[in-house]
């Protein structure tokens, strides 16, 4: 699933849980955004510099920054830039968990944080500690769904990770096995297109809505 159309998702969901602070998307993020998915990095990071300095506690900054890092080390070979991105998840949980513990986005964008490294060290060969930060992802996308059975982000993300799971090498099954790792790539993209069907059905009616509200000549 493109990432773009993923982010789209989490600014609806955004705006719905605007309410409870703390995970935000204003229009500062989703300039940021915008700008990211374009590859304007430079502006990405001053958009959100901006919303740090207006709005300290909104964690959605955070994750974004993620994001930027996870986009440039998908296309890029830089092992100092992959150094620090390492270095910099633990200050980026530790902000994520200094917020509001009663939104859905408490423990998804930790969970987003955790997959994103794993997919980055898998990416650099760090197979054993991505593997970590995988079951770290999953367990936290396991228990946020049980606290937000509505909230559609987990689905891509569980669904993702089933994906990941079933697509372990055999000559590292029994590795993966020992770890209690386990995953099927057909239940996985199941999952994936259901949850595609779900959110393209709710866009639908709100762009339905949104019609609908709009003045008649």
């Amino acid at each position: 699933m493109h990432c773009k159309y993923f982010i789209s998702l989490l600014f609806f969901f955004g705006i719905q849980q605007a309410v409870k602070a703390n995970f935000v998307f204003n229009p500062s993020s989703t300039a940021a955004y915008r700008a990211m998915f374009d590859l304007r990095f430079n502006d990405a990071k001053k958009y959100i510099r901006d919303e740090k300095i207006k709005n300290p506690q909104n964690g959605i900054p955070v994750l974004l920054d993620n994001y930027i890092d996870y986009l440039y080390l998908l296309t890029s070979e830089n092992k100092n830039e992959y150094e620090k991105f390492k270095g910099r998840k633990s200050d980026r949980i530790d902000a994520i968990k200094n917020n509001d513990k009663n939104s859905p986005y408490y423990l998804f964008a930790q969970a987003e944080i955790y997959l994103q490294s794993g997919m980055i060290k898998a990416k650099f060969g760090d197979y054993m500690s991505s593997t970590y930060d995988f079951i770290k992802a999953k367990n936290l996308l396991t228990e946020n769904n049980e606290k937000f059975k509505d909230f559609l982000p987990n689905q891509k993300s569980l669904g993702l990770i089933e994906v990941i799971f079933g697509a372990i090498p055999s000559n590292m099954k029994e590795i993966a096995n020992f770890l209690g790792v386990h995953g099927n790539i057909t239940t996985g993209n199941k999952k994936l297109e259901k949850f595609r069907v779900q959110i393209e059905n709710i866009l639908d009616e709100k762009g339905t809505e949104n019609a609908k509200a709009q003045p008649k000549n």
